[in-house]
């Protein structure tokens, strides 16, 4: 009898473990996915430019949220360190495994540099962002858009540099973040946050209201731009390019994370779920602007979209 009373209860504590993990998996997944899918239809059904909803985003909505964010955050300023530190060895740990696959592969220079596009530059704006905000909450969130600043600082110039062939000036990149307004937002933020100044309710509020307005624009945005990629069937490309970004990366992440935070620190499970997110939009619009194989990363992009429905949610059962 006593034996059978264990067995119910270990019985008991399984259901309740798999329930939780539904539970956490259905409230974090299942949101991005459905406001992408608005996006999807509306981008299928209605043929407009995308090009005035996505300078909102980039020049408005996003400074808002990291301005807002920043400015609200618990974080301190020295807390900023160690995700700049992750970030940079995450980015050069990953595109020095992605040289040596495409070596091994022997990928054209061009090729190479796709690949570089599709498996190092996560997607931690559109898709990142939401899904931190779900599992975590704002404790998260600071640190998650933490990590989406250096990842857009990343993408600006190692990204455009990739892109453009090698050829891409150093001073140029250099410009081109500093003339990023995300950037200037997160500046004035910490500058603001380091000396104490106070900024009137009235002035803080519609800022706030904007930066709240991102999330769901950046996911309809990821939704309408997936719906209008032209993909280009390369297999081999495509696997490698899937299992770099939605394998090899995360888990060099989360090795990165616990040696930087600990094991049992809210940042290494943020960074490794954000780690996990799939190939970013930017990524595909610079390989199309620069002609660096634009079918190929774009094909990258939609793929590890879809196929992160499966390991995202292997990523949130290992760290709830």
């Amino acid at each position: 009898m006593k034996r059978f009373t264990i067995m119910i209860r270990l019985l008991s504590r399984t259901i309740r473990k798999r329930a939780d993990y539904m539970i956490l998996i259905v409230n974090t997944v299942i949101p991005i996915f459905f406001i992408a899918a608005i996006g999807w239809v509306f981008g299928k059904r209605i043929d407009f430019s995308l090009e005035m909803p996505a300078r909102m985003t980039l020049y408005v909505f996003t400074p808002c949220l990291f301005f807002s964010s920043i400015l609200n955050a618990e974080l301190q300023i020295s807390d900023f360190g160690p995700i700049f530190l992750f970030s940079i060895l995450l980015f050069l740990i990953s595109t020095a495994l992605a040289y040596l696959v495409s070596k091994v592969l022997r990928f054209t220079r061009q090729k190479r540099n796709a690949l570089f596009l599709s498996s190092c530059f996560p997607n931690s704006g559109n898709y990142g962002l939401p899904m931190v905000l779900f599992a975590f909450e704002q404790a998260g969130f600071e640190r998650a858009i933490v990590f989406a600043m250096f990842q857009v600082l990343l993408i600006n110039s190692a990204g455009v540099y990739f892109a453009s062939h090698n050829s891409r000036s150093v001073i140029k990149s250099i410009k081109t973040i500093l003339s990023f307004p995300g950037f200037i937002a997160v500046l004035l933020a910490v500058f603001i946050k380091w000396t104490a100044i106070t900024i009137p309710v009235p002035i803080l509020r519609p800022i706030h209201l904007l930066g709240q307005a991102s999330v769901p624009t950046l996911l309809i945005i990821l939704g309408i731009q997936l719906a209008r990629i032209k993909i280009v069937s390369d297999y081999r490309f495509l696997i490698t390019a899937s299992a770099l970004r939605l394998l090899s990366y995360p888990v060099v992440g989360l090795v990165l994370a616990i040696s930087i935070f600990g094991a049992e620190s809210l940042s290494t499970q943020v960074l490794f779920l954000i780690s996990a997110s799939p190939t970013g939009i930017t990524p595909a619009l610079l390989a199309e602007r620069y002609g660096t194989e634009p079918g190929l990363v774009s094909a990258a992009t939609f793929v590890t979209t879809a196929l992160s429905i499966i390991t995202v949610p292997v990523v949130l059962v290992l760290i709830s």
